[in-house]
């Protein structure tokens, strides 16, 4: 091997180490700080219900790596909409087990913005952003344009199965 080849060699595995250690520290630092941190998901979304009232649901999702109990686990909640003009705290939402989700619903449409969700458990806190752009209203359909109309039965022939011998 010549001593050019040879030093290309040591200089290429000198760097591998070196970006090796980088990427680990880096890596690991990152991890640690992500460790920290609540993991959140948050939504704010508009509904219609079938008695043609609309109603704001807020929804605050706690990620599976959070290592507390949940709902008392969480210290304070606080949620803060465009121009300030929403401002929720824990005691204003309910809470599901099954999605680890914390939730309320507000009468009538939410504002357009940005919506900032915090969310502390004494020692670490989580911090999710939603953004509500514009309301897509969709009619109630009307029941009496469904198919098949008032008085008419649907048939259908059942199935038939076999079975080779």
């Amino acid at each position: 091997m010549t001593p050019k080849l040879l030093n290309n060699r040591i200089q290429l595995h000198l760097f591998s180490k070196v970006l090796l250690v980088f990427l680990l520290i880096t890596g690991c630092v990152y991890q640690a700080a992500a460790d920290e941190n609540i993991p959140v998901m948050s939504a704010v979304y508009a509904v219609q219900r079938s008695d043609g009232s609309l109603h704001t649901y807020v929804d605050l999702v706690i990620g599976k790596r959070f290592s507390g109990t949940l709902p008392d686990g969480i210290d304070s909640i606080s949620v803060t909409g465009p121009d300030n003009a929403l401002r929720l705290e824990k005691n204003d939402f309910r809470y599901n087990p099954l999605w680890q989700a914390f939730w309320c619903i507000l009468p009538g449409l939410p504002k357009m913005g940005t919506y900032t969700f915090s969310v502390t458990d004494g020692k670490h806190k989580g911090q999710s952003l939603a953004y509500y752009t514009r309301v897509n209203k969709i009619d109630l359909p009307n029941a009496d344009n469904f198919e098949p109309a008032r008085s008419n039965i649907l048939t259908c022939t059942p199935p038939v199965f076999s079975c080779c011998q």
